[in-house]
């Protein structure tokens, strides 16, 4: 068994979304698990399995998580020979900014409707 590992998506795209296979692997070999939830891997995760089955995940010993909405980047500039790298973290304009809070119980409605609860699985 490993001891530690972080998990953020699967490709490098932004779009690209974490495997629920890797997870499920994951949770399995290693002791402890720490998965960093962007916009897009919290809503996949809530349409594939359900919002009890993600909290029974994330409330397992070992397992923690970070939402972050931004995501990281970095911007390469060369001059000559010489690059220097830029640390970015880049977000998506909105009329209003919500907390990680609001913006969790937001995707959670959206997802998983009003009260809350999807207990099936799509398609």
């Amino acid at each position: 068994m490993f001891d530690l590992v972080l998990l953020r998506r699967t490709g490098t795209e932004p779009t690209e979304v974490l495997d629920i296979g890797l997870l499920a692997e994951t949770l399995l070999f290693y002791q402890k698990v720490h998965v960093i939830l962007d916009p897009n891997n919290l809503e996949y995760l809530l349409r594939t399995v359900s919002q009890d089955t993600l909290l029974s995940i994330l409330s397992r010993p070992g397992v923690s998580c970070t939402f972050k909405k931004s995501m990281g980047a970095v911007h390469i500039q060369e001059s000559g020979r010489i690059r220097y790298y830029n640390f970015l973290e880049v977000g998506f304009g909105n009329s209003r900014v919500f907390s990680n809070r609001e913006y969790i119980e937001k995707a959670v409605e959206h997802q998983c409707g009003k009260g809350g609860k999807n207990t099936s699985f799509p398609g």
